[in-house]
């Protein structure tokens, strides 16, 4: 349609340009037209039926996506049995021993301790900036702020190598953490007169204050709980970009889902 009646102005200006005469104002309507506003992001789209309907089809994807991969789901399960020294059905011998050498175990653990020192060296400065002649000190210390407080070090790489290699994926589920922390304490102030304190003359009250922290968090996530539709995407926004999907599978509570 705009195509169409941008066409339909050089038209009427091509007239009137023969003619002799004064172009139209009406012939520059629409080029000059406002675009249409879209609708509030607030607004209620759940009774929306063609909403609902992609919506539906959508789960049925989905719904044959895990499907699809449950073989593969079930090899995993197996690896991790294989990790952690449990006797199966899948092994070779088949007597009475219970004895499993941790051959496995030692290697993906030896693996995870040399990549995660290689990415975070002992000296705990993780953040280098070499583009830059004037060294920007504050951005570097939040970034390092930001490493201890989502505990990159120490809980999420570790557990990001070893299901690497034992899975054969990398998956990471990132957000925005904000917290809110009340706190009253017992201070000591003196009174005024006038805005003049009075020196002299203290007295204890309680002030209340609401500190608020934020941070990224980061949670790794096993790969049979993680669903990319077209399985054969090179990336995450490859997927979405093409018309697809990605899902995680979220266990939570009745009292995460009310907080």
């Amino acid at each position: 349609m705009p195509s169409s009646n941008a066409y339909g102005a050089d038209q009427q200006f091509g007239h009137a340009g023969g003619s002799g005469s004064e172009p139209d104002d009406r012939a520059v309507v629409a080029d000059t037209e406002q675009p249409q506003q879209t609708e509030e992001r607030d607004k209620e789209l759940s009774g929306d039926d063609d909403i609902r309907d992609q919506c539906l089809k959508l789960y049925k994807d989905i719904e044959k996506g895990f499907s699809d991969q449950w073989e593969r789901s079930n090899a995993t399960m197996d690896y991790w049995d294989i990790y952690h020294c449990a006797l199966g059905p899948k092994q070779f011998y088949s007597g009475n021993s219970k004895i499993y050498i941790p051959i496995v175990h030692d290697a993906v653990n030896a693996r995870k301790t040399r990549f995660v020192n290689q990415i975070f060296p002992q000296s705990g400065k993780h953040i280098e900036v070499t583009a830059s002649e004037d060294k920007p000190t504050a951005l570097m210390s939040l970034l390092e702020f930001y490493i201890r407080k989502a505990k990159l070090r120490t809980n999420v790489m570790p557990g990001l190598v070893r299901n690497g290699d034992v899975e054969g994926h990398y998956n990471l589920y990132l957000r925005w953490i904000r917290n809110k922390r009340h706190v009253a304490q017992r201070v000591t102030k003196k009174r005024k007169i006038d805005d003049i304190e009075i020196e002299g003359d203290d007295y204890d009250d309680i002030v209340e204050q609401t500190i608020v922290h934020q941070y990224p968090g980061v949670e790794v996530l096993p790969d049979s709980d993680v669903l990319v539709l077209p399985f054969m995407s090179d990336s995450i926004e490859a997927a979405i970009n093409n018309g697809g999907s990605v899902t995680i599978i979220r266990r939570w509570s009745k009292a995460k889902i009310k907080h």
